[in-house]
Protein backbone atom coordinates (compact mmCIF):
# COMPACT_ATOMS: atom_id res chain seq x y z
CA UNK A 1 0.00 0.00 0.00
CA UNK A 2 2.95 2.12 0.52
CA UNK A 3 4.12 1.64 -3.15
CA UNK A 4 0.58 2.45 -4.24
CA UNK A 5 0.15 5.46 -2.08
CA UNK A 6 3.76 6.65 -3.40
CA UNK A 7 3.09 6.67 -6.58
CA UNK A 8 0.18 8.48 -7.51
CA UNK A 9 -0.33 11.41 -9.03
CA UNK A 10 -1.67 13.23 -5.48
CA UNK A 11 -0.31 13.99 -2.14
CA UNK A 12 -2.03 11.47 0.29
CA UNK A 13 -2.46 12.62 4.55
CA UNK A 14 -3.36 11.25 7.39
CA UNK A 15 -3.78 13.73 10.22
CA UNK A 16 -4.59 13.57 13.57
CA UNK A 17 -8.65 14.44 14.85
CA UNK A 18 -7.51 16.60 17.60
CA UNK A 19 -5.66 19.27 15.75
CA UNK A 20 -6.00 21.57 12.88
CA UNK A 21 -2.92 20.25 10.88
CA UNK A 22 -0.84 18.00 13.28
CA UNK A 23 0.04 15.08 10.81
CA UNK A 24 0.38 11.15 11.32
CA UNK A 25 1.71 11.13 7.71
CA UNK A 26 2.21 13.32 4.57
CA UNK A 27 2.95 11.50 1.20
CA UNK A 28 6.58 12.50 -0.17
CA UNK A 29 4.41 13.71 -2.98
CA UNK A 30 4.10 16.82 -0.90
CA UNK A 31 8.05 17.91 -1.52
CA UNK A 32 7.32 18.52 -5.64
CA UNK A 33 3.53 20.08 -4.99
CA UNK A 34 4.70 22.75 -2.39
CA UNK A 35 8.29 22.26 -1.63
CA UNK A 36 8.36 21.27 1.86
CA UNK A 37 9.54 17.63 2.55
CA UNK A 38 7.21 15.14 4.90
CA UNK A 39 9.35 15.67 7.70
CA UNK A 40 8.44 19.43 7.70
CA UNK A 41 5.32 18.54 7.91
CA UNK A 42 5.34 16.30 10.39
CA UNK A 43 7.87 18.86 12.89
CA UNK A 44 5.37 21.53 12.42
CA UNK A 45 1.73 21.03 13.10
CA UNK A 46 1.10 24.19 11.79
CA UNK A 47 2.35 24.25 8.34
CA UNK A 48 -0.71 23.65 6.59
CA UNK A 49 -2.11 26.84 8.34
CA UNK A 50 0.89 28.94 7.59
CA UNK A 51 0.96 28.17 3.97
CA UNK A 52 -2.83 28.45 3.36
CA UNK A 53 -3.12 31.57 1.42
CA UNK A 54 -4.34 34.91 3.24
CA UNK A 55 -7.45 35.04 1.44
CA UNK A 56 -8.86 31.82 1.48
CA UNK A 57 -7.27 30.86 5.36
CA UNK A 58 -10.38 31.35 6.66
CA UNK A 59 -12.84 29.98 4.62
CA UNK A 60 -10.50 26.70 4.34
CA UNK A 61 -10.81 26.73 8.19
CA UNK A 62 -14.01 27.20 8.79
CA UNK A 63 -14.61 23.80 6.92
CA UNK A 64 -12.45 22.27 8.66
CA UNK A 65 -14.88 23.10 11.75
CA UNK A 66 -17.53 22.11 9.88
CA UNK A 67 -16.30 18.45 8.99
CA UNK A 68 -14.87 17.98 12.65
CA UNK A 69 -18.62 18.96 14.21
CA UNK A 70 -20.58 17.26 11.54
CA UNK A 71 -18.35 14.64 10.55
CA UNK A 72 -19.13 14.87 6.59
CA UNK A 73 -16.56 14.65 4.34
CA UNK A 74 -14.18 17.54 3.80
CA UNK A 75 -14.04 18.72 -0.25
CA UNK A 76 -12.51 22.27 -0.74
CA UNK A 77 -10.60 24.31 -3.48
CA UNK A 78 -7.87 26.43 -2.04
CA UNK A 79 -4.66 28.03 -2.72
CA UNK A 80 -1.67 27.46 -0.82
CA UNK A 81 1.94 28.94 -0.77
CA UNK A 82 4.94 27.10 -2.49
CA UNK A 83 7.81 27.30 -0.14
CA UNK A 84 9.60 29.48 -3.15
CA UNK A 85 6.33 31.85 -3.21
CA UNK A 86 4.55 30.52 -5.98
CA UNK A 87 0.48 30.08 -5.31
CA UNK A 88 -0.54 26.68 -5.69
CA UNK A 89 -4.04 25.69 -6.16
CA UNK A 90 -4.92 22.33 -4.68
CA UNK A 91 -8.66 20.24 -4.42
CA UNK A 92 -8.61 18.62 -0.96
CA UNK A 93 -10.68 15.09 -0.39
CA UNK A 94 -10.92 14.04 3.21
CA UNK A 95 -12.83 12.34 5.44
CA UNK A 96 -12.94 11.13 8.97
CA UNK A 97 -11.83 7.54 9.62
CA UNK A 98 -13.93 6.12 13.32
CA UNK A 99 -13.66 3.16 15.20
CA UNK A 100 -16.13 0.46 15.91
CA UNK A 101 -17.87 2.76 18.72
CA UNK A 102 -17.94 5.93 16.35
CA UNK A 103 -15.00 7.62 17.92
CA UNK A 104 -12.97 9.69 15.51
CA UNK A 105 -9.49 8.08 14.99
CA UNK A 106 -7.94 10.88 12.06
CA UNK A 107 -8.24 12.44 9.08
CA UNK A 108 -7.29 10.55 6.32
CA UNK A 109 -7.23 12.46 2.90
CA UNK A 110 -5.86 13.69 -0.80
CA UNK A 111 -4.84 16.80 -2.07
CA UNK A 112 -4.70 17.10 -5.91
CA UNK A 113 -2.57 19.75 -7.63
CA UNK A 114 -5.51 21.98 -9.99
CA UNK A 115 -2.97 24.87 -10.71
CA UNK A 116 -2.92 24.18 -14.46
CA UNK A 117 -6.69 23.47 -14.47
CA UNK A 118 -7.02 26.96 -12.65
CA UNK A 119 -4.79 28.85 -14.98
CA UNK A 120 -7.24 27.18 -18.00
CA UNK A 121 -10.58 28.77 -16.42
CA UNK A 122 -9.05 32.00 -15.57
CA UNK A 123 -7.92 32.12 -19.05
CA UNK A 124 -11.67 30.65 -20.79
CA UNK A 125 -13.36 33.38 -18.30
CA UNK A 126 -11.79 36.33 -19.16
CA UNK A 127 -11.83 35.21 -22.87
CA UNK A 128 -15.79 35.23 -22.47
CA UNK A 129 -15.74 38.45 -20.70
CA UNK A 130 -13.22 40.20 -22.90
CA UNK A 131 -13.27 41.28 -26.97
CA UNK A 132 -9.94 39.42 -27.77
CA UNK A 133 -8.39 41.42 -30.26
CA UNK A 134 -9.11 45.06 -28.14
CA UNK A 135 -8.68 42.95 -24.50
CA UNK A 136 -11.35 45.55 -23.46
CA UNK A 137 -14.52 44.13 -21.64
CA UNK A 138 -16.87 42.49 -24.26
CA UNK A 139 -20.79 42.97 -24.20
CA UNK A 140 -21.74 40.40 -21.83
CA UNK A 141 -19.69 41.61 -19.16
CA UNK A 142 -20.25 45.40 -19.81
CA UNK A 143 -24.39 44.07 -19.56
CA UNK A 144 -23.04 42.63 -16.08
CA UNK A 145 -21.60 45.75 -14.57
CA UNK A 146 -24.53 48.13 -15.97
CA UNK A 147 -26.36 45.90 -14.17
CA UNK A 148 -24.47 46.55 -11.25
CA UNK A 149 -24.75 50.15 -11.32
CA UNK A 150 -28.34 49.95 -11.68
CA UNK A 151 -28.71 48.40 -8.98
CA UNK A 152 -26.33 50.60 -6.77
CA UNK A 153 -28.39 53.47 -8.43
CA UNK A 154 -31.68 52.00 -7.14
CA UNK A 155 -30.38 52.21 -3.81
CA UNK A 156 -29.19 55.49 -4.28
CA UNK A 157 -25.33 55.30 -4.20
CA UNK A 158 -24.72 57.47 -7.10
CA UNK A 159 -25.79 58.26 -11.18
CA UNK A 160 -24.74 56.64 -14.49
CA UNK A 161 -24.92 56.96 -17.86
CA UNK A 162 -24.40 55.18 -21.14
CA UNK A 163 -22.87 56.49 -24.31
CA UNK A 164 -23.16 54.24 -26.86
CA UNK A 165 -19.94 55.13 -29.75
CA UNK A 166 -19.76 53.82 -33.97
CA UNK A 167 -16.72 54.85 -35.78
CA UNK A 168 -18.00 56.69 -39.21
CA UNK A 169 -16.70 55.18 -42.58
CA UNK A 170 -14.72 52.58 -40.69
CA UNK A 171 -15.80 49.85 -43.59
CA UNK A 172 -13.89 52.21 -46.31
CA UNK A 173 -10.55 52.35 -44.19
CA UNK A 174 -10.62 48.46 -43.53
CA UNK A 175 -11.94 47.79 -47.64
CA UNK A 176 -8.96 49.85 -49.19
CA UNK A 177 -6.31 49.07 -46.69
CA UNK A 178 -6.97 45.70 -44.99
CA UNK A 179 -7.95 43.75 -42.20
CA UNK A 180 -4.54 44.32 -40.23
CA UNK A 181 -4.69 48.28 -40.63
CA UNK A 182 -8.89 47.80 -40.03
CA UNK A 183 -7.69 45.88 -36.48
CA UNK A 184 -5.23 47.94 -35.73
CA UNK A 185 -7.15 50.98 -36.09
CA UNK A 186 -9.67 49.24 -33.90
CA UNK A 187 -7.03 49.22 -31.17
CA UNK A 188 -5.70 52.22 -31.24
CA UNK A 189 -8.97 53.84 -30.69
CA UNK A 190 -9.84 51.55 -27.80
CA UNK A 191 -6.76 52.52 -26.51
CA UNK A 192 -7.69 56.38 -26.70
CA UNK A 193 -10.96 55.63 -25.41
CA UNK A 194 -9.87 53.95 -22.64
CA UNK A 195 -7.21 56.81 -21.48
CA UNK A 196 -9.59 59.54 -22.35
CA UNK A 197 -11.99 58.65 -19.47
CA UNK A 198 -11.81 57.51 -15.76
CA UNK A 199 -10.49 54.73 -14.68
CA UNK A 200 -13.77 53.61 -12.43
CA UNK A 201 -15.61 54.20 -15.99
CA UNK A 202 -15.35 51.06 -18.40
CA UNK A 203 -15.14 51.03 -21.93
CA UNK A 204 -16.39 48.04 -23.82
CA UNK A 205 -16.27 46.74 -27.47
CA UNK A 206 -19.49 45.68 -28.72
CA UNK A 207 -18.11 44.15 -31.66
CA UNK A 208 -17.45 45.51 -35.10
CA UNK A 209 -16.45 48.98 -34.97
CA UNK A 210 -19.26 49.51 -31.63
CA UNK A 211 -18.20 50.63 -28.28
CA UNK A 212 -19.92 51.81 -25.22
CA UNK A 213 -18.94 53.24 -22.32
CA UNK A 214 -20.52 53.43 -18.84
CA UNK A 215 -19.70 56.21 -17.11
CA UNK A 216 -20.64 55.80 -13.10
CA UNK A 217 -20.86 58.68 -10.14
CA UNK A 218 -21.81 61.48 -12.94
CA UNK A 219 -23.01 64.57 -11.12
CA UNK A 220 -25.56 65.43 -13.86
CA UNK A 221 -27.08 64.73 -17.70
CA UNK A 222 -24.91 67.52 -18.37
CA UNK A 223 -21.40 65.74 -17.23
CA UNK A 224 -22.26 62.93 -20.13
CA UNK A 225 -22.76 65.16 -22.67
CA UNK A 226 -19.47 66.96 -21.95
CA UNK A 227 -17.68 63.39 -21.61
CA UNK A 228 -19.41 62.97 -25.09
CA UNK A 229 -18.20 66.06 -26.53
CA UNK A 230 -14.43 65.59 -25.24
CA UNK A 231 -14.30 62.41 -26.82
CA UNK A 232 -15.41 63.61 -29.89
CA UNK A 233 -12.50 65.98 -30.15
CA UNK A 234 -10.68 63.23 -29.07
CA UNK A 235 -10.88 61.43 -31.69
CA UNK A 236 -10.56 63.86 -34.43
CA UNK A 237 -6.81 63.75 -34.05
CA UNK A 238 -4.99 61.26 -36.40
CA UNK A 239 -4.27 57.63 -35.68
CA UNK A 240 -0.88 56.35 -37.10
CA UNK A 241 -1.19 52.39 -37.82
CA UNK A 242 1.45 50.79 -39.44
CA UNK A 243 2.54 53.47 -41.31
CA UNK A 244 -0.83 54.90 -42.24
CA UNK A 245 -1.72 58.39 -40.95
CA UNK A 246 -5.74 57.34 -40.31
CA UNK A 247 -8.64 59.88 -39.82
CA UNK A 248 -12.37 58.53 -38.27
CA UNK A 249 -14.56 60.50 -36.32
CA UNK A 250 -17.42 58.57 -34.32
CA UNK A 251 -21.03 58.78 -33.74
CA UNK A 252 -21.99 58.53 -30.39
CA UNK A 253 -25.67 58.37 -28.47
CA UNK A 254 -25.93 59.40 -24.97
CA UNK A 255 -28.19 57.90 -22.24
CA UNK A 256 -27.88 59.96 -19.37
CA UNK A 257 -28.85 58.07 -15.62
CA UNK A 258 -31.86 56.15 -16.04
CA UNK A 259 -34.55 58.40 -16.82
CA UNK A 260 -36.10 56.42 -19.80
CA UNK A 261 -35.49 52.37 -18.97
CA UNK A 262 -35.20 50.06 -16.08
CA UNK A 263 -33.27 47.16 -17.45
CA UNK A 264 -29.85 46.93 -19.15
CA UNK A 265 -30.67 45.84 -22.54
CA UNK A 266 -33.36 48.85 -22.55
CA UNK A 267 -30.37 51.58 -22.21
CA UNK A 268 -28.33 49.64 -24.53
CA UNK A 269 -31.13 49.89 -26.97
CA UNK A 270 -31.58 53.52 -26.38
CA UNK A 271 -28.61 54.44 -26.96
CA UNK A 272 -27.98 53.03 -29.88
CA UNK A 273 -31.09 54.70 -31.41
CA UNK A 274 -29.03 58.24 -30.09
CA UNK A 275 -26.12 56.65 -32.19
CA UNK A 276 -27.91 56.37 -35.47
CA UNK A 277 -29.57 59.67 -34.60
CA UNK A 278 -26.04 61.02 -34.61
CA UNK A 279 -25.16 59.40 -38.08
CA UNK A 280 -28.38 60.83 -39.63
CA UNK A 281 -27.73 64.19 -38.41
CA UNK A 282 -24.54 63.86 -40.24
CA UNK A 283 -22.05 61.92 -38.51
CA UNK A 284 -19.12 63.12 -36.31
CA UNK A 285 -21.57 64.41 -33.23
CA UNK A 286 -23.46 63.15 -30.33
CA UNK A 287 -27.11 63.13 -29.78
CA UNK A 288 -28.62 62.80 -26.55
CA UNK A 289 -31.91 60.07 -26.08
CA UNK A 290 -35.00 61.26 -25.95
CA UNK A 291 -38.34 58.85 -25.49
CA UNK A 292 -39.53 60.18 -29.06
CA UNK A 293 -36.57 57.80 -31.07
CA UNK A 294 -38.42 55.25 -29.18
CA UNK A 295 -41.34 55.71 -30.76
CA UNK A 296 -40.04 56.78 -34.24
CA UNK A 297 -38.12 53.51 -34.39
CA UNK A 298 -40.98 51.73 -33.68
CA UNK A 299 -42.60 53.36 -36.11
CA UNK A 300 -39.74 52.65 -38.81
CA UNK A 301 -40.62 48.97 -37.71
CA UNK A 302 -43.65 49.21 -38.40
CA UNK A 303 -43.12 50.92 -41.51
CA UNK A 304 -40.85 48.08 -42.84
CA UNK A 305 -43.71 45.59 -41.78
CA UNK A 306 -45.92 47.02 -43.63
CA UNK A 307 -43.67 48.00 -47.14
CA UNK A 308 -42.55 44.54 -47.16
CA UNK A 309 -46.66 43.66 -47.04
CA UNK A 310 -47.14 46.68 -49.64
CA UNK A 311 -44.74 45.03 -52.07
CA UNK A 312 -46.23 41.72 -51.59
CA UNK A 313 -49.74 42.50 -51.93
CA UNK A 314 -48.78 44.62 -55.01
CA UNK A 315 -49.77 48.10 -53.37
CA UNK A 316 -46.56 49.80 -54.86
CA UNK A 317 -48.13 51.48 -58.05
CA UNK A 318 -46.11 52.72 -60.90
CA UNK A 319 -46.31 56.14 -61.75
CA UNK A 320 -45.10 58.15 -64.69
CA UNK A 321 -43.55 61.96 -65.30
CA UNK A 322 -43.70 62.85 -68.55
CA UNK A 323 -40.50 64.15 -70.35
CA UNK A 324 -40.87 66.64 -73.18
CA UNK A 325 -38.37 67.97 -75.69
CA UNK A 326 -37.85 71.36 -75.41
CA UNK A 327 -37.51 72.22 -79.17
CA UNK A 328 -40.72 70.36 -80.71
CA UNK A 329 -42.84 70.35 -77.33
CA UNK A 330 -43.29 66.52 -77.91
CA UNK A 331 -43.56 63.79 -75.12
CA UNK A 332 -40.67 61.64 -75.61
CA UNK A 333 -40.29 59.49 -72.66
CA UNK A 334 -41.41 59.42 -69.06
CA UNK A 335 -39.70 58.46 -65.44
CA UNK A 336 -41.08 55.81 -63.63
CA UNK A 337 -41.45 56.54 -60.03
CA UNK A 338 -43.07 54.56 -56.91
CA UNK A 339 -45.76 55.32 -55.00
CA UNK A 340 -47.77 53.29 -52.53
CA UNK A 341 -51.29 52.86 -52.15
CA UNK A 342 -51.66 52.64 -48.22
CA UNK A 343 -54.61 50.98 -47.03
CA UNK A 344 -54.98 53.29 -44.12
CA UNK A 345 -52.90 56.42 -45.66
CA UNK A 346 -53.56 56.49 -48.82
CA UNK A 347 -51.10 57.82 -51.37
CA UNK A 348 -47.59 57.87 -50.66
CA UNK A 349 -44.96 59.44 -51.83
CA UNK A 350 -41.58 58.43 -52.35
CA UNK A 351 -40.48 60.22 -49.14
CA UNK A 352 -42.28 58.48 -46.65
CA UNK A 353 -41.08 54.86 -47.76
CA UNK A 354 -38.04 54.93 -50.15
CA UNK A 355 -35.51 55.92 -46.96
CA UNK A 356 -36.94 52.97 -45.24
CA UNK A 357 -36.61 50.80 -48.01
CA UNK A 358 -32.95 51.76 -48.57
CA UNK A 359 -32.19 50.69 -44.98
CA UNK A 360 -33.90 47.63 -44.82
CA UNK A 361 -32.97 46.14 -48.13
CA UNK A 362 -35.53 46.02 -49.55
CA UNK A 363 -35.10 48.63 -51.77
CA UNK A 364 -33.93 45.39 -54.16
CA UNK A 365 -37.44 43.88 -54.60
CA UNK A 366 -39.11 47.12 -54.71
CA UNK A 367 -36.89 48.27 -57.85
CA UNK A 368 -37.57 44.91 -59.36
CA UNK A 369 -40.79 45.50 -58.96
CA UNK A 370 -40.34 48.97 -60.51
CA UNK A 371 -38.04 47.90 -63.39
CA UNK A 372 -40.53 45.13 -64.11
CA UNK A 373 -43.44 47.13 -64.50
CA UNK A 374 -41.82 50.36 -65.94
CA UNK A 375 -39.95 48.02 -69.08
CA UNK A 376 -43.71 46.57 -69.52
CA UNK A 377 -45.47 49.62 -69.82
CA UNK A 378 -42.72 51.03 -72.44
CA UNK A 379 -43.86 48.37 -74.83
CA UNK A 380 -47.04 48.98 -74.62
CA UNK A 381 -46.72 52.61 -75.28
CA UNK A 382 -44.23 51.73 -78.00
CA UNK A 383 -47.29 49.33 -79.76
CA UNK A 384 -50.19 52.08 -79.22
CA UNK A 385 -48.06 55.26 -80.37
CA UNK A 386 -45.60 53.34 -82.76
CA UNK A 387 -44.59 57.07 -84.47
CA UNK A 388 -44.01 58.45 -81.16
CA UNK A 389 -41.84 55.44 -79.59
CA UNK A 390 -41.56 57.03 -75.91
CA UNK A 391 -38.92 55.30 -73.72
CA UNK A 392 -38.99 55.28 -69.80
CA UNK A 393 -36.56 56.27 -67.39
CA UNK A 394 -35.96 53.87 -63.91
CA UNK A 395 -33.91 54.70 -61.28
CA UNK A 396 -31.48 52.68 -59.60
CA UNK A 397 -30.89 53.11 -56.24
CA UNK A 398 -27.06 52.60 -55.06
CA UNK A 399 -28.30 49.22 -53.57
CA UNK A 400 -29.24 48.12 -57.12
CA UNK A 401 -26.14 49.07 -58.66
CA UNK A 402 -23.65 47.64 -56.39
CA UNK A 403 -25.77 44.08 -56.99
CA UNK A 404 -23.85 42.04 -58.38
CA UNK A 405 -26.72 40.02 -60.67
CA UNK A 406 -27.46 43.34 -61.90
CA UNK A 407 -26.88 43.30 -65.61
CA UNK A 408 -28.47 39.88 -65.87
CA UNK A 409 -31.53 41.10 -64.33
CA UNK A 410 -31.79 44.25 -66.20
CA UNK A 411 -31.23 41.59 -69.44
CA UNK A 412 -34.12 39.47 -67.82
CA UNK A 413 -36.79 42.63 -67.48
CA UNK A 414 -36.37 43.58 -70.86
CA UNK A 415 -36.85 39.79 -72.55
CA UNK A 416 -40.11 39.54 -70.39
CA UNK A 417 -41.52 42.84 -71.30
CA UNK A 418 -40.06 42.08 -75.20
CA UNK A 419 -38.81 45.91 -74.80
CA UNK A 420 -36.09 46.60 -77.29
CA UNK A 421 -33.23 47.85 -75.04
CA UNK A 422 -32.49 51.90 -75.87
CA UNK A 423 -36.15 51.95 -74.91
CA UNK A 424 -34.95 51.87 -71.27
CA UNK A 425 -32.96 54.71 -70.21
CA UNK A 426 -31.33 53.83 -66.49
CA UNK A 427 -30.43 56.93 -64.03
CA UNK A 428 -27.80 56.81 -61.66
CA UNK A 429 -27.30 59.35 -59.07
CA UNK A 430 -23.70 61.34 -59.22
CA UNK A 431 -22.89 59.93 -55.80
CA UNK A 432 -23.63 56.91 -56.54
CA UNK A 433 -20.92 56.80 -59.37
CA UNK A 434 -18.46 58.03 -57.43
CA UNK A 435 -18.66 56.14 -54.45
CA UNK A 436 -15.86 53.62 -56.35
CA UNK A 437 -15.89 55.16 -58.93
CA UNK A 438 -13.40 52.77 -60.82
CA UNK A 439 -16.07 49.55 -60.20
CA UNK A 440 -18.52 52.10 -61.89
CA UNK A 441 -17.11 52.29 -64.95
CA UNK A 442 -17.18 48.68 -65.36
CA UNK A 443 -20.33 48.02 -64.52
CA UNK A 444 -21.69 51.14 -66.62
CA UNK A 445 -19.88 49.43 -69.93
CA UNK A 446 -21.61 46.03 -69.18
CA UNK A 447 -24.67 47.97 -68.80
CA UNK A 448 -24.17 50.09 -72.20
CA UNK A 449 -23.48 46.25 -73.91
CA UNK A 450 -27.15 45.36 -73.47
CA UNK A 451 -28.16 48.07 -75.85
CA UNK A 452 -30.15 50.50 -72.84
CA UNK A 453 -29.40 54.28 -72.19
CA UNK A 454 -27.65 55.11 -68.95
CA UNK A 455 -28.18 59.16 -67.11
CA UNK A 456 -26.24 60.87 -64.59
CA UNK A 457 -28.60 61.88 -62.37
CA UNK A 458 -28.82 64.60 -59.73
CA UNK A 459 -25.57 66.32 -61.20
CA UNK A 460 -24.41 69.06 -59.92
CA UNK A 461 -25.15 67.80 -56.10
CA UNK A 462 -22.21 65.45 -55.99
CA UNK A 463 -18.30 65.74 -56.49
CA UNK A 464 -17.48 64.75 -59.94
CA UNK A 465 -13.83 64.29 -61.15
CA UNK A 466 -14.28 65.45 -65.00
CA UNK A 467 -11.51 62.98 -65.79
CA UNK A 468 -14.34 60.24 -64.37
CA UNK A 469 -16.99 61.70 -66.58
CA UNK A 470 -15.21 61.86 -69.23
CA UNK A 471 -14.65 57.75 -68.87
CA UNK A 472 -18.22 56.82 -67.90
CA UNK A 473 -20.22 55.81 -70.95
CA UNK A 474 -23.11 57.36 -70.07
CA UNK A 475 -25.16 59.27 -72.53
CA UNK A 476 -27.40 62.06 -70.57
CA UNK A 477 -26.95 64.24 -67.58
CA UNK A 478 -29.86 65.28 -65.62
CA UNK A 479 -29.64 68.88 -63.90
CA UNK A 480 -30.82 68.56 -60.32
CA UNK A 481 -34.39 70.48 -59.54
CA UNK A 482 -32.28 72.49 -56.91
CA UNK A 483 -30.23 74.41 -59.90
CA UNK A 484 -33.46 74.47 -61.94
CA UNK A 485 -35.55 76.36 -59.37
CA UNK A 486 -32.95 79.43 -58.94
CA UNK A 487 -33.34 79.99 -63.35
CA UNK A 488 -33.75 83.92 -64.14
CA UNK A 489 -33.35 84.29 -60.04
CA UNK A 490 -30.34 83.23 -58.86
CA UNK A 491 -27.02 84.21 -61.02
CA UNK A 492 -24.94 81.43 -59.56
CA UNK A 493 -27.74 78.54 -60.48
CA UNK A 494 -27.91 80.27 -63.84
CA UNK A 495 -24.25 80.36 -63.96
CA UNK A 496 -24.57 76.38 -62.75
CA UNK A 497 -26.82 75.29 -65.64
CA UNK A 498 -25.07 77.11 -68.41
CA UNK A 499 -22.04 75.27 -66.96
CA UNK A 500 -23.61 71.49 -67.45
CA UNK A 501 -24.88 72.56 -70.59
CA UNK A 502 -21.56 73.58 -71.96
CA UNK A 503 -19.98 70.41 -70.25
CA UNK A 504 -22.41 68.08 -71.92
CA UNK A 505 -21.89 69.48 -75.22
CA UNK A 506 -18.06 68.85 -75.31
CA UNK A 507 -18.70 65.45 -74.21
CA UNK A 508 -21.06 64.68 -76.68
CA UNK A 509 -23.72 64.58 -73.76
CA UNK A 510 -28.01 65.29 -73.78
CA UNK A 511 -28.87 67.71 -71.38
CA UNK A 512 -31.86 66.88 -69.04
CA UNK A 513 -33.28 69.47 -66.70
CA UNK A 514 -36.02 68.60 -63.79
CA UNK A 515 -38.11 70.62 -61.78
CA UNK A 516 -39.62 72.90 -64.25
CA UNK A 517 -42.07 74.74 -62.94
CA UNK A 518 -42.51 77.91 -64.56
CA UNK A 519 -42.74 79.14 -67.97
CA UNK A 520 -39.82 81.80 -67.03
CA UNK A 521 -37.87 78.49 -66.03
CA UNK A 522 -38.49 76.64 -69.85
CA UNK A 523 -37.57 79.89 -71.68
CA UNK A 524 -33.96 80.29 -69.41
CA UNK A 525 -32.98 76.51 -70.48
CA UNK A 526 -34.18 77.23 -74.07
CA UNK A 527 -31.73 80.09 -74.41
CA UNK A 528 -28.63 77.86 -72.60
CA UNK A 529 -29.45 75.05 -74.97
CA UNK A 530 -30.80 72.11 -72.78
CA UNK A 531 -32.61 69.64 -74.71
CA UNK A 532 -35.29 68.04 -72.28
CA UNK A 533 -36.94 69.03 -69.56
CA UNK A 534 -39.53 67.40 -66.93
CA UNK A 535 -41.78 68.78 -64.05
CA UNK A 536 -44.78 69.98 -62.99
CA UNK A 537 -44.97 72.86 -65.58
CA UNK A 538 -45.50 69.97 -68.33
CA UNK A 539 -47.61 67.02 -65.52
CA UNK A 540 -46.53 65.64 -62.13
CA UNK A 541 -46.42 62.13 -62.13
CA UNK A 542 -49.36 60.49 -62.96
CA UNK A 543 -50.77 56.65 -63.69
CA UNK A 544 -49.96 55.11 -67.01
CA UNK A 545 -53.39 55.55 -68.43
CA UNK A 546 -53.54 59.24 -67.88
CA UNK A 547 -50.24 60.09 -69.20
CA UNK A 548 -50.85 57.96 -72.27
CA UNK A 549 -53.53 60.78 -72.84
CA UNK A 550 -50.91 63.46 -72.71
CA UNK A 551 -49.42 61.95 -76.15
CA UNK A 552 -51.69 62.98 -78.50
CA UNK A 553 -52.62 66.60 -76.12
CA UNK A 554 -50.85 69.91 -77.63
CA UNK A 555 -48.20 70.49 -74.65
CA UNK A 556 -48.28 74.15 -72.47
CA UNK A 557 -45.30 76.10 -74.67
CA UNK A 558 -46.68 75.44 -78.05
Amino acid sequence: YRTLVEQIPAVTYIDNADGVSSSIYMSPQMEQMLGYAPDEWLADPDLWTKVLHPEDRERALTEVRRTNETGDPFEIEYRMIHKDGRVVWVRDKAVLIKDEEGATLFWQGVIFDITERKGLEERFSYQAFHDSLTGLPSQTLFANRLDHALAREDRHEGSMAILFLDLDNFKAINDSLGHEVGDGLLIAVAERLTSSVRPADTVARLGGDEFAILLEGVEGDWEAAVTASRLEDEMRSPFLVDGHELFVTASIGVVPRISYGSEAQELLRDADLAMYRAKENGKARYEVYDPGMRERASGRLTLERDLRLAIQREEIQVYYQPKVSIETGEFVGAEALARWEHPERGLLGPDAFIPAAEETGLILSLGRLVLREACEQARAWREAYPGAGPHVCVNLSARQFQQEDLVEEIAEALRHAELVPEALILEITESTLMDGAEAAVARLSKLKALGVKLTVDDFGTGYSSLSYLRRFPVDYLKIDRSFTGGLGRSLDDTVMVSGVVSLAQSLDLTVVAEGVETAAQLEKLRELGCEFVQGFYFSRPLPAEDVARLMTCPRPDR
